[in-house]
């Protein structure tokens, strides 16, 4: 599709229960260049997002927030395009909790987008429509330290060994046996966007940021974690998965496979202060030319 043909795009998720998440601050900032409408189905309900969208008549709608389709055909006939973008991964599309319910929105889709590339065909044989690969970006905006929020070696995230998420936690549990990790996490709604407000400073203020996805075995998927860590100015000490250099090259971010490399990163960047801002500053210029969500969204209308 052309990107004259699209003039306004309306994107339904929880961008206003969760506000101060970096990816949600960056769909906000993407659709700036757009006539945009944000309908958050989780604070507001699916009625007051359909009633939103029946008056704003939307070119494109992008459906992001996943316990809440199951509905599309609703939304269908306000728009001219409908898309679902899935940037979360389980290891099988049968452990996707919502599956059954995504199901019944067979048929209602322009096009599905994913944010990774192993499972694409399983999708697009479920679904019936084209399937693309189209992961994370964040929020572009100056960079800002704040002393009170600085960490030598920070992680955040849940720490949970339960399941599958346990390789990521034991990985993590090896790494800090060799180095300290400041631990930040968010139990409740309120108290995670409260981390995420913080984020901001406390990448960029702190000597490193530990950057492990709860996977890194599918091509191209990382969680968002990985785009914020580089995108708000940290120097990011990241686990390699397949295709990561093809998002940001390793003059970006530093990549290690053991805890040892780990650890030796670590170690490295919190001694030399000028190679870490370049790197710092290297993967925040990255972020702004090539994973803002102007870009994202320009992408998705390109492949639809």
């Amino acid at each position: 599709m052309e990107l004259k043909k699209v003039k306004s795009i309306c994107y339904i998720g929880e961008l206003d229960r969760t506000k101060w998440a970096p990816d949600h601050l960056g769909i906000r900032q993407g659709l700036t260049h757009w006539s945009g409408l944000v309908a958050d189905p989780v604070l507001h309900g699916v009625g007051h997002a359909l009633e939103l969208v029946s008056k704003f008549k939307p070119d494109l709608i992008i459906h992001g927030n996943t316990d809440t389709l199951g509905v599309a055909k609703d939304f269908r006939e306000h728009c001219k395009y409908q898309v679902f973008w899935m940037l979360d991964y389980q290891p099988s599309i049968a452990q996707y909790s919502w599956w059954d319910v995504w199901r019944n929105d067979k048929g209602q889709f322009d096009a599905l987008f994913i944010s990774n590339k192993d499972q694409i065909e399983d999708w697009k044989n479920a679904f019936d429509c084209p399937v693309h690969y189209l992961p994370h970006g964040c929020v572009v905006k100056p960079l800002k330290k704040d002393p009170k929020e600085y960490r030598p070696l920070v992680f955040i995230g849940q720490m949970s060994s339960g399941g599958w998420y346990s390789e990521r936690y034991n990985l993590i549990k090896d790494i800090e046996k060799l180095t300290p990790i400041n631990y930040i996490n968010g139990e409740g709604v309120k108290e995670r966007d409260a981390v995420w407000k913080r984020i901001p400073a406390i990448y960029h203020t702190s000597d490193c940021v530990l950057d492990i996805s709860h996977t890194w075995k599918a091509a191209g998927y990382a969680s968002g974690r990985f785009f914020y860590s580089g995108g708000l100015g940290g120097c990011s000490i990241t686990k390699r998965f397949p295709g990561c250099e093809e998002l940001y090259p390793n003059d970006c971010k530093a990549y290690f496979d053991t805890p040892e490399e780990a650890a030796d990163l670590v170690n490295f960047y919190q001694a030399h202060p000028r190679l870490r801002a370049s790197l710092k500053k290297r993967a925040w210029e990255h972020n702004k030319k090539f994973h803002n969500y102007k870009l994202r969204f320009q992408q998705m209308i390109k492949l639809i």
